[in-house]
């Protein structure tokens, strides 16, 4: 992917779905003479698949002429401890980040369990069907990281700035489309997972919410990507985690259980610090590429 070769990836991965879903047919149930295993069953299929997907990218890399030049030498080269330590020093705030980010909603389901059953199982249907919608977003934060860097290399100001400010706005714009569609559902979505009155009730309120604040949740979530393409981790990344954990999850707990808006609080709270995120993410995407000495960033 940092190459712009995402296709070859994709390929892989769609195999490694498909080999998945086949090998869970065989070994879940026990067709085709094959032990029936149930859930231990689903765990081996699981790991087979993503160990051939993992021997298959790799011989890959080694066998297209395209990828020759960066494996040639590879293993006649000494290693560069200080490559190494530059490389953990960027990734290791991004690691972090994401960490604390799943730690978030993972708390936000938490709250929703210590409201009602229902209300969990409500949450569960809205945020698993704005999570699709986030993981096109996912997919374009990549790209805006791969190619702010491309054009960072290039000491490329304009394009840089262009590269990233494009994948915010089609990110943003995505998940508005996305939203829209879920206003003009959000009544029928939660049918396709219960039948309960309550649930349905529950799920109905929170898809509204979900349609607003998935929008930011794009936007913050591609402009991340953009910053990470520049080589701007800690700082992006500490503005994230203070919207999750500073902004997000007390506003939303004090929604929920002392303003009395119970689930709609804690979707409150998610909207509003992703609105937070998102605005002081491409705040900083903006200044930090103005301000950046292209020069000094390629050497």
């Amino acid at each position: 992917e940092g190459l712009s070769s995402p296709h070859e990836p994709m390929i892989i991965n769609l195999g490694s779905a498909l080999l998945n879903i086949f090998l869970n047919y065989l070994l879940i149930y026990g067709n085709f003479g094959f032990p029936e295993m149930g859930l231990i069953g689903a765990g081996i299929a699981t790991l087979i698949s993503r160990i051939v997907a993992a021997v298959v990218m790799l011989s890959l890399v080694f066998i297209l002429p395209k990828f020759r030049q960066y494996t040639a030498n590879l293993f006649s080269e000494k290693l560069d401890f200080q490559v190494f330590k530059k490389l953990f020093l960027m990734g290791a705030p991004i690691g972090v980040q994401m960490i604390l980010e799943t730690a978030a909603f993972g708390a936000a389901g938490i709250m929703t369990g210590w409201v009602s059953a229902e209300t969990l199982a409500a949450h569960q249907i809205a945020l698993n069907i704005v999570s699709t919608t986030f993981l096109v977003t996912t997919g374009i934060s990549a790209a805006a990281a791969v190619r702010s860097a491309h054009y960072l290399g290039l000491g490329d100001r304009r394009n840089m700035q262009l590269a990233g400010k494009s994948a915010i706005i089609m990110g943003a714009g995505f998940m508005m489309f996305c939203g829209v569609l879920i206003l003009i559902f959000y009544q029928q979505i939660p049918f396709l997972y219960v039948e309960n009155v309550e649930v349905h009730r529950i799920a109905t309120s929170l898809l509204l919410l979900g349609a607003a604040f998935q929008i930011f949740d794009g936007a913050q979530v591609v402009t991340l990507g953009a910053l990470r393409g520049i080589g701007d981790t800690t700082v992006s990344a500490g503005i994230a985690i203070v919207a999750y954990w500073l902004v997000c999850l007390p506003l939303g707990y004090w929604l929920c259980f002392n303003a009395g808006l119970r689930a709609n609080g804690i979707w409150y709270g998610l909207l509003f610090g992703l609105g937070v995120a998102s605005v002081l993410l491409f705040y900083r995407f903006v200044t930090i590429s103005k301000k950046m000495k292209i020069k000094e960033a390629v050497l």
